[in-house]
């Protein structure tokens, strides 16, 4: 008995779904130049295919494009698995952080609330802060240096405020959050920055393990 080879039709209906599948990873409005096998897909005529059956140029643009995504595969996960931001877990924000304590909160809100802004509460003056070390130590820095708190939450945070006047503030480059340090370097340029926000960070510490004890 001689050998089975699958009929033209067959040969063509199987090359279209594997071309559906590369098409469909790599699929762009036209093809890219950064793409190279784009390119190779796009050059392939199913219709000439459908005519004189698979090539043996064909099925090495075939091989080709299986090697080149398996290989933009390969490395895409070891780029993800390699990336150290990947490996820190992210802690919970300063609202969650108070919202899972409610005696902790009580209490810190009542040691701050010299320092807080008129008619503000610490949970709304904590909105979009990443720790709550961070919106105490702002809250510590606003009253320190008289800068105006709004303005300095919308610079640490990269968020701008819902509530209170910001008319007056001006916003981080980019949208980009600064660290405190360079917060208080862009809002308060004649301060000692580093030393001033390692002070309202230590103090932050402070009040948070006293909250909690």
């Amino acid at each position: 008995m001689g050998e089975y080879r699958p009929a033209k039709s067959s040969k063509l209906r199987w090359l279209k779904r594997l071309l559906g599948k590369v098409k469909a990873a790599i699929e762009q409005p036209e093809p890219r130049k950064d793409q190279p096998f784009t390119c190779a897909c796009h050059a392939i005529d199913l219709e000439k295919i459908a005519r004189e059956g698979i090539t043996m140029r064909t099925k090495w643009i075939i091989a080709g494009l299986i090697a080149a995504l398996t290989f933009l595969a390969a490395a895409n996960a070891a780029a993800q698995s390699y990336n150290p931001i990947r490996w820190i877990k992210k802690g919970p924000t300063a609202s969650e952080q108070l919202a899972t304590n409610g005696d902790q909160s009580k209490k810190l809100a009542s040691q701050l609330q010299a320092i807080l802004p008129a008619k503000t509460k610490l949970e709304d003056a904590c909105t979009a802060f990443r720790q709550l070390n961070d919106c105490v130590a702002s809250l510590h820095v606003s009253h320190n240096l008289k800068i105006k708190f709004n303005c300095l939450k919308w610079d640490v945070t990269g968020v701008q405020p819902a509530k209170g006047n910001v008319s007056s503030c001006t916003a981080p480059e980019g949208g980009k959050a600064l660290g405190l340090s360079k917060a208080i370097q862009t809002l308060k340029p004649e301060a000692d920055a580093k030393a001033e926000a390692k002070n309202a960070e230590r103090r932050a510490q402070e009040d948070i393990k006293d909250a909690s004890s």
